[in-house]
C-alpha cells in the first residue's frame, strides 16, 4: 500500500487574483493546438524551500513584471486529483494588490502577454481554460464563492465545494 502512495505526486501552485478598478489581471499563454492566447490568472509552482508568499511574489514578478504590494488573504483553494496521472495539484489563489507597469518577464517563455481585463471579459476568458482552474475563479469573481472556499475535483468532476460565504 505504501508503495502505491509513493507513486503519487503532489504539486503546489500559488496564484494571484488582482482586481484593480474593476479590472482583473490575466496572463496570456499560447495554447497547445491554437494560435490564440489562453488567458489565466498569474500562477506557478512553489519551489522547494520557498514559502507560499515568496513563491507568489516571484511568480507575479516573473509573469507580469508587477510587484505584490499586499496579500489580502486566501481567495480560494482548488485541489485537483488526476487518477490516470497519479497526481494531485493544489492551487492556492490569493487576493493581492499589485504595483508597477505590466510587462512580460517570464523566464520560461510561457507568458506572451499581460493585461488587465474588465471583470465581465475576464470571466469570459477564464471560462475558456480548464474547468478546474477557471470555474473557481469565475465563482469567486461573480460572488458565488467567498474567501477561503475549497473546490475539489477528481478526474475532471467537481466532487466538493465548500463555499464559505460571508454575506
Amino acid at each position: 500500500m505504501q508503495d502505491d502512495l509513493n507513486a503519487w505526486t503532489r504539486t503546489v501552485i500559488v496564484g494571484a487574483l488582482a482586481v484593480c478598478e474593476g479590472r482583473v489581471l490575466l496572463v496570456g499563454q499560447r495554447g497547445d493546438e491554437s494560435e490564440q492566447l489562453s488567458w489565466s490568472l498569474p500562477a506557478g509552482k512553489v519551489d522547494p524551500g520557498e514559502s507560499l508568499i515568496e513563491a507568489l511574489g516571484r511568480e507575479v514578478r516573473e509573469e507580469t513584471g508587477l510587484s505584490v504590494e499586499s496579500v489580502r488573504g486566501l481567495a480560494y483553494c482548488t485541489d485537483v486529483v488526476r487518477s490516470h496521472a497519479r497526481g494531485t495539484t493544489t492551487a492556492l489563489i490569493f487576493e493581492v494588490d499589485v504595483s508597477g507597469t505590466p510587462s512580460v518577464c517570464d523566464p520560461d517563455g510561457d507568458v506572451l502577454e499581460v493585461r488587465f481585463f474588465p471583470t465581465d471579459h475576464a470571466i469570459k476568458c477564464l471560462g475558456e481554460i480548464t474547468r478546474e482552474m477557471g470555474e473557481p475563479a469565475i465563482r469567486f469573481l461573480e460572488g458565488r464563492a467567498g474567501r477561503g472556499s475549497l473546490f475539489c475535483y477528481v478526474d475532471g468532476q467537481l466532487v466538493m465545494v465548500d463555499s464559505t460565504r460571508t454575506d
